[in-house]
């Protein structure tokens, strides 16, 4: 976010530090002084819940849930995911991962990525399954200087599912041509209506993955997809 040149305020969140990176932090979310458009959450496992939970009483209205160890592991575990989303959805909030790599608006000097990739501002946008292929397509736009407008790394897609993206893409001025990673659709059909929709717009080139049992093995995996 720093090394991005994003304009707006950023407020770190820890428990033990007064400063991180030259900047004030602030021990809970509740502590910061103004209201936030966007929580990016990077905490424990177990901690995710209970920072969810503040980040609702703070009424911020979408978070970035970075952090792994949910639905990719386990029944146990995706139950705990399903937890996070009942939570946020009865709050008002909407989450994108867990278990990804960040999102980026370069329009806006956003960069709140995990791989320190900054293009310039472009007509592409993404969306993807997997942090590592995202990022690789990010690479080689730079290489390229075709630049970027959008990226979002989808992770498991717990609240937020590829054709919400879809069609957040179809409706933005700033993107042209839509890229898309899955590795498994929640609702197929609702998939593929939307890519209809979205397709009268705009282009979409979509890489599918895991169509092969090995594939589908280490989609399960990845991002606790049910691919095939």
């Amino acid at each position: 976010l720093l090394d991005g040149g994003y304009q707006g305020r950023v407020y770190p969140i820890n428990p033990r530090e007064r400063e991180v990176m030259g900047v004030p932090a602030f021990a809970s979310v509740l502590d910061a002084p103004d209201p936030i458009d966007l929580a990016i959450i990077v905490v424990p496992p177990p901690q995710v819940l209970p920072t969810i939970r503040q980040c609702l009483e703070k009424r911020i209205p979408a978070g970035v849930v970075i952090t792994a160890g949910f639905g990719e592991l386990g029944d146990k575990e995706k139950e705990m995911e399903r937890e996070m989303v009942r939570l946020a959805r009865a709050g008002g909030m909407i989450l994108a991962g867990p278990n990804c790599a960040g999102v980026l608006n370069s329009h806006l000097s956003l960069f709140a990525l995990m791989p320190p990739f900054f293009p310039k501002p472009g007509d592409l946008s993404m969306c993807s399954q997997s942090g590592n292929v995202g990022a690789s397509m990010l690479r080689y736009s730079s290489h390229r200087e075709m630049g970027f407008s959008k990226f979002i790394s989808t992770g498991n897609e717990a609240d937020l599912h590829t054709e919400d993206y879809l069609e957040y893409f179809a409706e933005d001025p700033q993107t042209k041509v839509i890229l898309s990673y899955m590795e498994g659709p929640h609702d197929g059909r609702k998939l593929f209506e939307a890519a209809r929709s979205v397709a009268r717009k705009k282009p979409i080139v979509m890489i599918k993955s895991g169509r092969t049992e090995a594939g589908e093995k280490a989609a399960r995996s990845h991002t606790g997809s049910l691919a095939g």
